[in-house]
């Protein structure tokens, strides 16, 4: 473990955005080290009680930590914020775009998007066509185009429908929440405890009846 903890954490510094989800497994480790470090170290009842009320309520000790880690961090209290969260119920894209698929859309037609797309596969059953990986001739043409994946973790920038494809597709506007990108992620400063108050037209595109 004292190789393991300095090494995951140089990882994680260097990116914390992206690579915080390697931290997940030290999390229980850092849970008995602050423990100990109370117990031993700490000899008020008043003030150790009060630490660990900070420590389990709030991210303010976090804020005054290692200078990699203070990214996007702001004054909070993310276990109430889980608590409520979870006990309020949450809409978010991906589940707008996949209760419209689910009613215009069949389980055995397919999407092409520039994203793995999981979430929807999951909660729709369809196809889907990964457009990142496509080379050569032996393109499948697909039921639906999504310029923008909705359930991707990552704001990334609408893919333009291929050539090949844009006269055989009709684009479609349809009003999804505007739920914010990462917000699925277990990052307590971008994690999105509740439902976006805003909407935003959503375009996705659909093969016209009659063409193969």
């Amino acid at each position: 473990m004292w190789i393991v903890i300095p090494l995951q954490l140089a990882i994680i510094s260097i990116m914390p955005g992206l690579f915080v989800r390697y931290f997940v497994p030290l999390i229980p480790v850092f849970c008995i080290l602050q423990a100990v470090l109370l117990m031993r170290y700490v000899k008020g009842g008043i003030l150790r009680y009060a630490l660990v009320g900070l420590l389990c309520f709030t991210n303010l000790l976090s804020i005054l930590g290692l200078y990699f880690f203070r990214y996007g961090h702001k004054p909070a209290l993310p276990i109430i914020n889980l608590m409520r969260s979870i006990a309020t119920p949450y809409t978010s894209r991906l589940d707008d775009v996949a209760a419209f698929l689910n009613k215009e859309a069949a389980p055995d037609e397919s999407i092409m998007v520039f994203d793995s797309e999981f979430p929807l596969i999951f909660y729709t059953d369809m196809q889907i066509i990964d457009g990142r990986f496509l080379s050569g001739k032996n393109i499948p043409r697909p039921d639906w185009f999504f310029p923008v994946g909705p359930s991707c973790v990552f704001d990334m920038k609408p893919d333009n429908i291929p050539d090949y494809l844009s006269k055989d597709f009709t684009p479609l506007e349809i009003e999804v929440h505007k739920s914010k990108r990462a917000g699925s992620i277990p990052d307590p400063d971008k994690y999105e405890y509740f439902t976006a108050k805003e909407k935003e037209k959503f375009v996705i595109y659909k093969r016209n009846s009659g063409t193969k």
